[in-house]
């Protein structure tokens, strides 16, 4: 009997001991648990799990130099369990003040972010600011073809040298791109269009009107130089679809280049492909382009051959006639449809003016060329002769 109290004795001792260090051991798992940021576990083979990673990873422990005990996760797999589970702020960083700046308002909630991309888009959105800035000075009092974004802080000449040269280099194309594709006129030279093209796609993903319809002109003139009738209306819609992010973007003062060129876009294809309601869209833009910016003889010349096709001719005189008082001679073609335009409107002397300096005009692109040819047959159609109107060579 003795021997069996004596048993229960020891057996007490050792379950209040167990109990005792089980419950010391516990309150130790627990606190480390709970700093380490979770509710408490359910499942002790978890607990295990959770208390060691604290372990390993607490201020005094290098996890590299601990090699995992049995059914725990080797280093790499802890460290990434354990970036999985630092804060936002600690995942992005920095990171986070250049997502910022680059125009969002909250970090970015999902996981697995490819930051290089968001980082490569800033990279070119800073690009654009400082080249965008630069043509601004440039550009100043010239009406509707200034960069929306001209009044952004930018880098300075100074600022840009501190750069690495593939930066500077990308900025110095965009300038050039911005410059060379903000004139009225055409451009013809396939080299030219291509240089440009190549430097504004490296910002063709920003959502801003200036650069989306410098493209989708680039992608029209491109069209117009090529003989391949696919790769035309493959050029055309794509265009198309520049033009129209250019205008979904539009700032309130309105931007005359995306109505613009989006308008010839259409007038183009209206004629490719058999759709006359593109056509009756286009001059709605061309009035919207010619409101914003009144200076734009092109544009005004654009429009008024529109109302001539449509034989709206008294219109046409009057739009082509204020083309000209803006930049007298600057076109043969618009000479040459201000002649016809008159004649049509019965005003056959004026006609026979206006044709004669449209032949004797120097043509400053195909357009031209072709029009001095038309102001020919239209001369003499009205009974004129070659000598009458011919300029003699020197």
């Amino acid at each position: 009997m003795k021997s069996v109290i004596a048993l229960l004795f020891i057996a007490s001792i050792a379950i209040t001991y167990g109990q005792d260090d089980f419950a010391g051991d516990v309150a130790k798992r627990k606190s480390a648990y709970m700093r380490f940021g979770r509710s408490d576990p359910q499942m002790m083979g978890e607990m295990e799990k959770r208390k060691s990673a604290y372990m390993r990873f607490g201020k005094r422990s290098d996890p590299s130099l601990v090699e995992p005990m049995e059914g725990e996760m080797a280093d790499s797999e802890m460290v990434n369990e354990m970036e999985k589970r630092k804060s936002p702020y600690m995942r992005f960083g920095k990171r986070k003040s250049a997502y910022m700046r680059f125009g969002k308002r909250s970090a970015p909630e999902e996981e697995g972010i490819d930051m290089e991309k968001r980082k490569s888009a800033y990279m070119r959105y800073r690009m654009f600011r400082r080249a965008a800035a630069t043509f601004g000075r440039v550009a100043t009092g010239v009406a509707g073809v200034q960069v929306a974004a001209a009044a952004t802080v930018a880098l300075t000449d100074k600022e840009l040298s501190k750069k690495p040269e593939w930066y500077q280099i990308a900025v110095r194309s965009i300038e050039d791109a911005l410059k060379r594709t903000s004139k009225y006129g055409y451009i013809e030279s396939a080299a030219s269009l291509e240089e440009a093209h190549e430097a504004l796609v490296k910002v063709g993903d920003l959502h801003n009107t200036e650069i989306q319809w410098r493209i989708a002109r680039i992608l029209f003139e491109k069209a117009e130089l090529s003989k391949n009738h696919d790769e035309v209306l493959h050029l055309l819609h794509e265009a198309k679809d520049h033009a129209k992010k250019a205008l979904a973007v539009e700032p309130a003062k309105g931007s005359a280049g995306a109505h613009k060129w989006y308008a010839l876009i259409l007038t183009r294809l209206a004629k490719l492909e058999k759709k006359p309601e593109y056509e009756s869209e286009a001059v709605k833009h061309l009035e919207k382009a010619v409101t914003v910016d009144p200076k734009d003889p092109y544009a005004l010349h654009l429009l008024g051959v529109t109302q001539y096709n449509n034989k709206d001719y008294s219109a046409a005189v009057a739009t082509f006639q204020k083309a000209e008082a803006i930049k007298a001679g600057f076109s043969a073609s618009n000479l040459y449809y201000l002649g016809a335009a008159q004649k049509d409107a019965g005003k056959k002397n004026d006609a026979i003016v206006t044709l004669k300096a449209a032949v004797q005009a120097n043509p400053k692109n195909r357009f031209d060329g072709k029009a001095r040819s038309q102001a020919k047959n239209a001369l003499a159609g009205l009974g004129l002769k070659p000598e009458e109107y011919e300029v003699e060579d020197l």
